[in-house]
């Protein structure tokens, strides 16, 4: 498996600058349950990002590609359903 290590060093990047919107968000003055979705999303994308990109899950079987991308996505947003339905 040959690695392109540009493609590699622009997720690493990515996943910086998503980690340092999330900061920034929690920084500035914003309604708690925006921020929330911010870091949602956030947590998402760079859950996928990982899967995807690190572990090699693209290139995985379909049916543990779907389940590790079900996990990334559900997880989070059930935690934030659970947040807001208490």
């Amino acid at each position: 498996m040959a690695f392109n290590f540009i493609k590699i060093t622009a997720i690493w990047l990515a996943l910086l600058v998503f980690t340092m919107l999330a900061i920034t968000a929690s920084l500035i003055d914003i309604e708690h349950k925006y921020l929330l979705m911010v870091v949602l999303f956030i947590t998402i994308i760079k859950g996928m990002l990982v899967a995807d990109v690190f572990m090699g899950l693209r290139q995985a079987p379909k049916f543990w590609y779907r389940m590790m991308a079900s996990y990334v996505g559900l997880v989070p947003t059930f935690i934030f359903l659970i947040y807001f339905l208490a």
